[in-house]
């Protein structure tokens, strides 16, 4: 009998970010995380072929990343803001960075890393808090990217098929 995969479904992620998390901080640990999804647009080319039209699709392929999504209870350092509000005072150039958001099992071990080039917070806010209806003061974030990158565990490339 093969040995069965392990499904982790109770993680944690990191998130580390050069000149921001390495004040006194060297990652900011998150409770939820949407990664950035990838999408493409396969172009097609309509012939007729005599008897009917023919579809085929080839050409440049123009991908998009969807921005990444964190969620974590809030950071009395103001890690995260601090970074918004350098991005809100300086040109978008010089606030770029390239991230790394690494998903762990609750034993330290990782399961994948998302490597980000690039990088900025496109949103930033916090969920509602209420001690009656006990929901706790979230800070979110998404972060958009020029390209992202799935590691696995350890960091390292994945192979494409060949």
């Amino acid at each position: 009998m093969a040995d069965e995969p392990v499904v982790y479904t109770n993680c944690l992620v990191t998130l580390e970010i050069p000149g921001v998390t390495d004040n006194g901080m060297e990652k900011l640990l998150f409770n939820s995380f949407t990664p950035p999804n990838w999408s493409t647009e396969a172009p097609k080319h309509k012939f007729f072929n005599g008897k009917l039209i023919e579809t085929v699709h080839g050409g440049t392929v123009n991908d998009s990343w969807s921005p990444a999504q964190l969620g974590r209870g809030v950071d009395k350092n103001y890690v995260l803001y601090k970074w918004i509000e350098q991005v809100r005072q300086k040109p978008i150039e010089q606030c770029k960075k390239d991230v790394t958001i690494t998903v762990k099992t609750q034993d330290d071990e990782g399961v994948h890393v998302w490597s980000g080039e690039g990088v900025v917070p496109v949103s930033y806010g916090h969920g509602p808090h209420s001690s009656q209806a006990n929901e706790t003061l979230i800070e979110t974030c998404s972060l958009e990217g020029e390209t992202w990158h799935m590691k696995d565990g350890s960091g390292s490339d994945i192979a494409p098929l060949s």
